[in-house]
This record gives C-alpha cells, structure tokens and sequence, in this order.
C-alpha cells in the first residue's frame, strides 16, 4: 500500500526558490513538447525511444529528459484510456438497452470530449536517480531535513537544490509505519514524499463486511445495521435537506456539517 504526504518549501531562501521556478519552467516546456509530438500516436510506450528524446532542445540533463518523457506518456495514455473507459461503458449500456442511462453518459462524452492536454503547471515526478532526502535525526538545526536533488542540468546549467523542510504528524507517522520510496513530486511550493505501508497483521480480530447506503446507511455481514436514527435523522434524511439547500449559502454550509456529523455517529455505531 502506498502513501503519500506534502512538505511545504516556504523554509528555501529565495535563491532557492528561483531555481525551482526555473527548473519547473524548463521541465513543464519540455513535457508540452513531448505531448505535441505523440499525442496522434496510437501505441505509447511507458518509455518514449531515442528518436523522439533526441529532439529536445533543452538545458536540462539527459535523465531529466528521460524522466520528462516518461511523465508525457502517462499524462497522454491516462487522458486517452479515461476516454476508452466511457467509450467501452457506453458500448455496454447500448448492449444492455439501457438507453436512458446510455444517452446520459453520451451526453457527457459530447460535452467533454477528448482532447491534448495543455499543461498549465506541473509537479515533477523524480526518482531516486535525482532525489535524496536526510532527515535530521541528530544534531537538529531548525529544520527536520533537506531534500537534495541534483543531475538537473547539463554542464555549464548546473543547479543543485537543498531544501529544507520541516516534518509534521501525518509525515512522522507515515515514517514509522512505512518505508519511504525513492521517488518524489516537487512543485512550486510543496513536495510529496511517498511511502509503501507494511502489511498489518490481523491478530484474530473480527472482519466484517460493511455495505453503504443512502436509506440505509450501512449494513455489515454480521447482520447489524442502522436501524437508529441520530436527533431525529437518518442519512437519508439529511441529504434530502442538503438537496433544497442553495449551494454556498449558510444553511448549504451546516447542513454540510450535519451530514458529516451524522456519517460519524454511523461509523461509532461500526
């Protein structure tokens, strides 16, 4: 199981902070680049071929080209299999004769319609061929940890980053029940560490299966359900008052308070 948890980069002088902004520039342009050149292609491969990497014109390291490419092909089969996946849906409800639903879901299809990803900003996705993160453990300065990244650029472009961070309760925790990948996503002003989570034991504890609802709100395998209601409401309730709410007004906003509320009290009773 893989987690992930965000770092803010507020702590780099601004210095540092140029350098993220130059190289994020740089890195985005590219990633455009490689989507113009292989967005009409029909197989994408994980790993974009020499023919196509070697066209970059770009200060930025030959990894870092690589690492470019490789982001371009998931953002190009990612938005293309989304599309296949509505497609094939479709195809079945047709199958199926489900007609209403089917000219509901090609409604949607006509009114999105596929089209090339213009990126308008980016996180970076590095591996650990660029990223090393120290934490702190002795001998703390003010920070938690610096994340060093490095092989950016080519020579004469050379940009070496050491960002400091400070650490908090979800990334502690992440760190003492997991081991933490090599990769990270830098953005302009926060990074995300990921982290692959041991499998816990089960100590011969009770398992149930819960089924959610909106008239009933759960019911578990070992036959207990909802059959209470919390002050007089039910979930299905509460959604029924959201409904004839006004979004963004005052009543909207606790009615929204009242359901996650009454969710709460659904999972205690779990």
């Amino acid at each position: 199981m893989i987690r992930s948890s965000k770092i803010t980069l507020k702590y780099s002088n601004q210095i540092k902070k140029d350098n993220i902004k130059l190289f994020l520039n740089e890195y985005l342009i590219l990633t455009q680049f490689f989507i113009d050149i292989i967005w009409t292609e029909t197989k994408i491969p994980n790993l974009l071929p020499k023919d196509i990497t070697s066209k970059a014109n770009t200060w930025l390291s030959a990894r870092m080209v690589q690492c470019s490419a490789k982001q371009a092909s998931g953002i190009v089969r990612g938005t293309k299999k989304k599309n296949e996946q509505r497609q094939y849906r479709l195809n079945k409800l047709l199958e199926e004769k489900k007609y209403k639903q089917a000219r509901k879901l090609q409604s949607i299809i006509t009114k999105n319609p596929i089209t090339k990803p213009e990126l308008k900003n980016i996180e970076a996705e590095l591996d650990s061929r660029f990223v090393n993160v120290n934490f702190e453990e002795e001998n703390k300065t003010c920070f938690d940890g610096w994340l060093n990244i490095s092989s950016i650029g080519k020579i004469g472009n050379k940009i070496k980053l050491k960002i400091p961070f400070k650490s908090h309760k979800k990334l502690n925790e992440l760190r003492e029940e997991g081991t933490r990948t090599g990769s990270i996503r830098l953005g302009l002003n926060s990074a995300s560490m990921s982290f692959e989570l041991r499998e816990k034991e089960n100590n011969n504890t009770k398992v149930i299966g819960v089924d959610i609802g909106i008239k009933t709100a759960f019911t578990c395998s070992d036959g207990n359900n909802n059959n209470l209601t919390c002050n007089g409401h039910t979930y299905e309730s509460v959604c029924k008052i959201l409904s004839r709410k006004k979004k963004g007004s005052k009543a909207f906003s606790r009615t929204q308070t009242h359901r996650k509320n009454i969710l709460g009290y659904y999972k205690n009773q779990i």
